[in-house]
């Protein structure tokens, strides 16, 4: 509901007090969603946290054994939502990043000296935080997808497992004597179960990555080629001069209401350049290359198409090797 809400143009109903009040809350409710993604974020600590609580509880024999998959699917909603919020803002705000709707500053200075398991919060929402959650998504999605397909090659298999393993399996106190045929149906229902989570779980990390993904390019091309500091640079080489007279001419066509440009200092945003040159690395492109088919497999039915995840990457990465 809070996604829908975030794509609704209410520009129309700004011409009474109310208007105003409802473009004070909408306001209210962006920057409370998006607090969120600090708050939320898949590092090892947090795993590791979850993983321990899990074992502990499976350790005392209680009922919560799988209290651990069961948070960690919500950690994963919460991310797929808020991402998805704040990709819905943007995209109903324009069509082009010259005039999108930012919602977090220009630095990448969480990235770039990003502590392990630790995001500084309390303060304005940076680029970085879109890097590190796209890091801990996408790393996830590589687990998640293996534990999917580990999963399913145990259910293809389940009649060949001894008593000991489907008792494992089960998760049932091996104190308890059943028949075979019981047992083996337990193990079957605690799969078939594990197996919806764990679908479940690739399906939000891949959701997420794409979103975060096409946060992190439109404020990156924004900040580096159409603020008012960037646009007052002289264009260092042709294929910027030709990318920016295009971008002028589609701007004399274009009638969609427009944001205005982002104030940026120099300094800021030399030091964008400098750490999108070493944070957006090598390294970080052939990791997400890796999972862009399996991305796109679980999200090309939903809002973007085949190739979408590919090509925001290859832009991402054109931004981050010719315009710093």
């Amino acid at each position: 509901i809070v996604s829908r809400a975030g794509s609704l143009d209410i520009r129309a109903d700004m011409a009474d007090p109310a208007g105003f009040e409802l473009a004070n809350l909408m306001t209210r409710i962006q920057k409370q969603m998006l607090s969120l993604l600090g708050q939320f974020q898949l590092s090892d600590s947090l795993l590791s946290a979850i993983e321990a609580a899990a074992a502990t509880a499976a350790g005392s024999g209680g009922e919560e054994k799988d209290g651990g998959e069961s948070v960690l699917l919500t950690i994963l909603k919460i991310i797929s939502n808020v991402t998805n919020y704040a990709r819905s803002v943007i995209s109903a705000g324009a069509n082009s990043s010259k005039f999108c709707r930012l919602v977090v500053s220009p630095s990448l200075v969480d990235a770039a000296e990003q502590i392990p398991g630790k995001i500084t919060t309390g303060k304005t929402a940076t680029m970085g935080i879109f890097v590190i959650a796209l890091q801990n998504v996408a790393r996830h999605l590589s687990k998640a997808q293996l534990s999917l397909n580990d999963l399913k090659e145990k259910d293809k298999n389940l009649a060949s497992f001894s008593t000991s393993e489907l008792v494992n399996i089960a998760a049932i106190n091996p104190a308890e004597k059943l028949p075979g045929l019981v047992l083996r149906r337990l193990a079957g229902a605690k799969l078939s179960t594990q197996i919806h989570e764990e679908h479940l779980a690739v399906q939000l990390s891949a959701e997420a990555v794409e979103a975060l993904a096409f946060l992190l390019w439109r404020h990156l091309e924004h900040y580096l080629l159409y603020s008012s500091t960037a646009t007052a640079v002289t264009p260092d080489t042709p294929y910027q001069a030709t990318l920016r007279r295009l971008n002028e001419t589609k701007e004399k066509n274009d009638l969609s209401f427009g944001a205005p440009r982002s104030n940026i200092s120099q300094f800021d945003l030399e030091r964008l350049k400098a750490d999108a040159r070493s944070t957006l690395n090598e390294t970080f492109f052939e990791k997400l290359d890796d999972i862009v088919d399996l991305v796109e497999k679980r999200t090309t039915t939903g809002t973007s198409s085949a190739g979408f995840l590919q090509a925001i990457i290859r832009r991402t990465k054109r931004l981050a090797q010719l315009h710093t």
